[in-house]
């Protein structure tokens, strides 16, 4: 076994906390390279206990979320959690890329940097990363309670919707001071954890030939692009994470905070864009007219104008011509069926509707066109699907367009007089200047409602339906 050369008189280490020098007698003893595998020793611990944290989280988020009364296969849960580790581990990974550069590089340029530098710097970045990692699981904890989904891109309608009335919301709803209060001691006991790791750096008790230190950085490195990857398999873990269950809870088991963070960035951002592909995300790039005869059920793609061939026109109705009906829409938000199995005399959720749900024609099987409201109500409105993994089209490159099947410009042409109410204000989600072009003749809002009722009662959201 050897050592380096003996500079060890330039070189200081953190000890209590402050720097002394290691004197070259204790140099010639220990040597950089003993130096930077205990420092990496040391990272190697923090990587596993953090790797273990967030395993023990997934256990918390199985038991608090797990629906009750349902028995899972044990199988199934053992898989989820093994790919749950497997996950983690890519972001542990990816967090371990810059320390063990800066090693390597440190230590090829012949200590650049006084190593024990290197571990204040270790210090700083893992307090910062670690904090931002479990931001991240924290908001997608959140979001999952209210979704029953992790984060996708309708995260950033925080920013894009009514983000005051979502805080007043979200204040009133949840223990925020509380909430709060934990983050804050939690981010206190996590930097104190990982100043305390590398305070002092023990040197490693092991010494390695200078000629083994470059294979051994090499498997290092190796190890980690491995780890980062997620397997040995034809492409990377993240890239399509399979699913272990026919259970969506279960399947939703080893997904990863930080990784739906990363995927909502990338949906969101591209959308806002204009570089989503709607036709090749659903595999039909430089193949339209196919499209059309999968759709149609045909060979012939709709002919010459496609589009038209999608169009229906149901009989002709004599008596609506002779005597033309109103037709009224109200959408209520948030308002589904899995709710109505509670009505009772005692609890009594649909009051006034509850004669039009006895008498009247009732459709059960109506499902809305996306997860949220916007992206609820534009497909409605507009006779066409929300587009998958993107933003609303009031939002996109779609704001100037007119829909020429959108369901009011079919009513106008009938000659029907058309107009679009919201109880809130018009510049949510674009919804005034967006649908002024979508064939209604009025659009009014909360501003319209209080001039006529000025003493109209107000809530987060503008004015209540009843007026």
């Amino acid at each position: 076994m050897t050592v380096n050369e003996p500079q060890a008189e330039h070189v200081a280490r953190p000890s209590g906390g402050r720097n002394t020098p290691i004197d070259q007698g204790r140099f010639r003893a220990i040597g950089f390279d003993n130096y930077y595998l205990g420092l990496l020793r040391q990272t190697v611990t923090l990587q596993l206990l953090f790797l273990l944290l967030l395993s023990l989280f997934r256990l918390g988020f199985f038991l608090t979320f797990s629906p009750p009364g349902v028995a899972f296969s044990a199988t199934e849960v053992v898989d989820a959690f093994v790919l749950g580790f497997r996950i983690d581990l890519v972001v542990v990974s990816y967090l371990t890329v810059l320390p063990l550069l800066l090693v390597i590089i440190n230590h090829a340029a012949r200590n650049l940097l006084p190593p024990p530098w290197l571990a204040r710097l270790f210090s700083g970045y893992f307090s910062v990363v670690y904090i931002l990692v479990w931001l991240m699981i924290g908001i997608d904890l959140g979001y999952f309670s209210f979704f029953g989904e992790h984060v996708t891109l309708l995260i950033f309608g925080f920013f894009d919707d009514d983000t005051a009335a979502l805080i007043k919301i979200a204040w009133k709803n949840y223990n925020v001071p509380l909430i709060l209060g934990v983050v804050l001691l939690f981010a206190v006991a996590l930097v104190r954890t990982v100043r305390r790791m590398f305070t002092t750096v023990r040197p490693s008790e092991v010494t390695l030939n200078p000629w083994w230190m470059p294979p051994f950085y090499l498997f290092l490195v190796a190890l980690v692009f491995l780890g980062a990857r997620g397997g040995v398999g034809l492409f990377p873990l993240i890239k399509n994470i399979p699913d272990v269950s026919a259970d969506a809870f279960v399947n939703a088991l080893p997904q990863n905070g930080v990784i739906a963070f990363e995927k909502a960035i990338k949906q969101y951002y591209r959308a806002k864009s204009g570089a989503y592909d709607l036709i090749g995300e659903m595999g039909y790039a430089g193949r339209v007219p196919q499209a059309f005869r999968d759709f149609l059920g045909n060979d012939g793609g709709g002919g010459n104008d496609p589009v038209a061939a999608l169009a229906r026109t149901t009989p002709g109705n004599p008596a609506a011509r002779t005597k033309p009906p109103h037709v009224v829409v109200v959408m209520v938000e948030s308002f589904g069926t899995p709710i109505l199995k509670y009505q009772s005399p005692r609890f009594d959720i649909l009051r006034r509707l509850k004669r039009h749900f006895d008498q009247d024609i009732l459709f059960t099987n109506f499902i809305s066109g996306a997860n949220g409201t916007i992206v609820s109500l534009e497909p409605l409105l507009l006779n066409v699907l929300a587009r998958p993994r993107s933003i609303s089209y009031g939002q996109s490159a779609y704001l100037g367009v007119d829909f020429p099947r959108a369901a009011a410009r079919v009513y106008q042409k009938a000659g029907h007089e058309t107009s679009f109410i919201y109880s809130g204000d018009l510049s949510w989600r674009n919804v005034g200047s967006f649908f002024r072009r979508q064939g209604f003749d009025r659009v009014e809002g909360k501003s319209n409602i209080k001039a006529i009722f000025p003493d109209a009662e107000e809530h987060d959201w503008g004015v209540y339906d009843q007026y």
